[in-house]
């Protein structure tokens, strides 16, 4: 039987600069999977590892 597939109903849109593009793409290159996978994970990634969120000297989330 084939699986059903999860309809997705949502888009989520962000603006992000140069460097945080090249860091998602780099990232996502390297772990062999789209952008939009590479966020996805980390989803699931920050359930199992909560931590505090905060700004980085250059304002970036970390």
């Amino acid at each position: 039987m084939a699986k059903k597939k999860e309809s997705k109903k949502f888009i989520v849109s962000c603006r992000i600069n140069d460097s945080e593009m090249n860091i998602l793409q780099k990232r996502a290159r390297r772990d062999g999977v789209s952008i939009t996978q590479l966020l996805r994970n980390s989803l699931d990634f920050s359930d199992s590892h909560p931590r505090r969120q905060g700004f980085c000297e250059t304002k970036q989330a970390c």
